[in-house]
């Protein structure tokens, strides 16, 4: 009887709020779940918000790239589209023809022609007359027939070796309308009303618009056309 009085005497709320109370524990271990796992729903849609905002950005970048590569194309000009008959000719300038053009423009030319014959004429002249220094005139034979010719081959090889714009290939093409030419990121179109003088060489055709600015052909890129292409520069100049 004692042991069931003091039973009866105890505070079953107190009990409750011990943890005695089975369901509550189950109801309040269900709150928990719920509420953590609204919690990571919650980092995911973080997380998937970063990732939507890195996707927009990195197309944005592709877009951009797109764009920049688009305007670089568009800033390479074009030469004139042909008029008639036409011939295209992609060359390669050698230091072969620079030296074989600068030997023919410049000893073409009235001083040179005149520099090489005092370079030949005044040491003979010397030794027959036993006039003069002949110390002197075999000096200016050696700059007038070894110097300068040696001056012109080494600028020949020099000039293509050392400048970058003869390491691209020349897109000629020539038609009713003239001389054209595309080159790196540059073209140019040229009537044939401009050209001053033509000078055809073994290895090249030069077509001069001045007298220091002329377009050197080397005639290997015409193939078997040569004798064709030649003619028809002829006969527009």
């Amino acid at each position: 009887m004692s042991e069931f009085g003091d039973i009866s005497r105890m505070n079953l709320s107190e009990l409750e709020r011990k943890g005695q109370n089975p369901d509550r524990e189950i109801d309040e271990e269900l709150d928990e779940e719920i509420i953590s796992g609204t919690e990571v729903s919650d980092e995911e849609d973080e997380t998937g918000t970063e990732l939507a905002a890195a996707g927009q950005e990195a197309a944005g970048q592709e877009a951009d790239t797109e764009e920049v590569s688009v305007e670089v194309e568009d800033k390479k000009e074009r030469m004139a589209a042909p008029n008639g008959r036409h011939y295209y000719i992609d060359a390669e300038i050698t230091p072969k023809e620079m030296r074989s053009f600068l030997f023919a423009h410049n000893y073409r030319s009235p001083l040179m022609i005149l520099a090489t014959l005092v370079g030949l004429v005044w040491p003979v002249y010397t030794v027959l007359r036993s006039e003069g220094s002949l110390m002197v005139a075999i000096v200016c034979a050696l700059v007038f027939l070894v110097l300068m010719p040696f001056s012109i081959w080494r600028r020949g090889t020099t000039s293509v070796t050392q400048n970058p714009i003869y390491q691209n290939t020349f897109h000629y093409m020539l038609d009713e309308s003239g001389l054209h030419l595309e080159l790196a990121e540059h073209a140019i179109d040229v009537d044939w009303s401009k050209v001053t003088k033509t000078m055809f060489l073994k290895s090249s055709a030069v077509i001069y618009t001045g007298k220091v600015n002329a377009y050197l052909i080397p005639t290997s890129a015409m193939g078997d056309r040569r004798d064709e292409i030649i003619a028809f520069i002829r006969n527009h100049c």
